[in-house]
């Protein structure tokens, strides 16, 4: 993690000094003369995004002044992490004071790096923070952007429908939902024709992930997303530059399962169901066909006019 939960900072941590341009006008009065020329002859003015390092006499660095669009942006700090020189830091107080939520979420935004395939090139710049509900609130979201990441930036060959499913049934393990899904053939035997016509075209058999959690007095709160783990388009195939991102197609599902993970986190009075269509949209001798008229499990008959539509039909069976 690039914020650290710890009462008091490292003796060695790097006091951070947090500005918008207004209240940097009235701060740069107030600062020692050397301090200011410093900052005038590297440029920095407040402006939102951009930090200055300040040396100490022995050329050592004493401080960082960093500048915000404002105290509410949710990213004030994202580009910190990665930017400033490894080791440790701390949040002056002397500074603009930021919701203590946002700056932990911004920070810890800043710090990721899907690394699965190629080790980072270095580590994020630590934060410390005293813990906090606030705080934890923050890290909470931080880390439910990094699963909705983290998925999407997988490619297809290791996101398929099974993986999807497999990321989910962690997920309930974690905060001791339910999971189960249905796949292959089963989709026909429990009635979701439409999610079954899509995915049966491809090896990896498509399914209907279900997770649920929270106590039955609450009121229920259903997430559907979809997950298009690849779709070339079927028989209405795309071109090689549509296609090139649709590793990306199971978007919707990321977001859902991240913001079930947010609603589980913060224990939230609901009766939580997430609903994820799981297909891959492939060419095969069996794929449905434009033309082909679908029944839907509303009982409903929809004509296909292009199969590089199947998100609509997928979710229409989850809806």
């Amino acid at each position: 993690m690039a914020v650290q939960l710890k009462k008091n900072p490292p003796r060695s941590a790097t006091a951070i000094t947090v500005v918008d341009k207004v209240g940097y006008q009235a701060l740069f009065e107030q600062l020692p003369a050397a301090t200011r020329r410093w900052l005038d002859t590297v440029g920095f003015n407040g402006a939102a995004n951009s930090h200055a390092l300040l040396p100490d006499a022995e050329g050592q660095l004493q401080q960082v002044f960093a500048g915000v669009a404002h105290a509410l942006d949710p990213f004030a700090l994202a580009a910190l992490p990665m930017a400033l020189p490894e080791g440790h830091y701390t949040l002056d107080s002397g500074g603009l004071a930021l919701p203590p939520e946002l700056a932990a979420l911004s920070w810890e935004v800043g710090g990721y790096a899907f690394d699965r395939y190629k080790p980072r090139s270095r580590a994020p710049a630590k934060l410390t923070m005293k813990s906090s509900s606030a705080v934890e609130r923050g890290l909470a979201q931080a880390r439910a952007i990094a699963l909705a990441r983290d998925l999407i930036n997988t490619p297809a060959e290791h996101m398929g429908p099974a993986d999807l499913a497999k990321a989910a049934q962690v997920l309930a393990k974690q905060h001791g939902a339910t999971f189960k899904q249905l796949q292959g053939e089963t989709l026909l035997k429990r009635n979701f024709p439409a999610i079954h016509a899509v995915g049966r075209a491809s090896s990896r058999a498509p399914r209907l992930i279900e997770l649920k959690w929270g106590k039955a007095k609450h009121p229920r709160l259903s997430i559907v997303g979809k997950g298009v783990c690849f779709d070339s388009g079927g028989l209405d195939i795309k071109g090689a530059e549509g296609m090139r991102l649709m590793k990306k197609d199971m978007g919707g599902a990321a977001n859902a399962l991240a913001l079930a993970d947010l609603v589980m986190a913060h224990k939230l009075p609901v009766r939580l169901q997430v609903l994820i269509p799981a297909v891959e949209n492939a060419i095969s001798g069996n794929a449905y066909r434009p033309g082909d008229v679908i029944k839907t499990r509303q009982g409903l008959q929809i004509e296909i006019g292009n199969t590089d539509a199947e998100g609509r039909v997928i979710l229409c069976d989850a809806l």
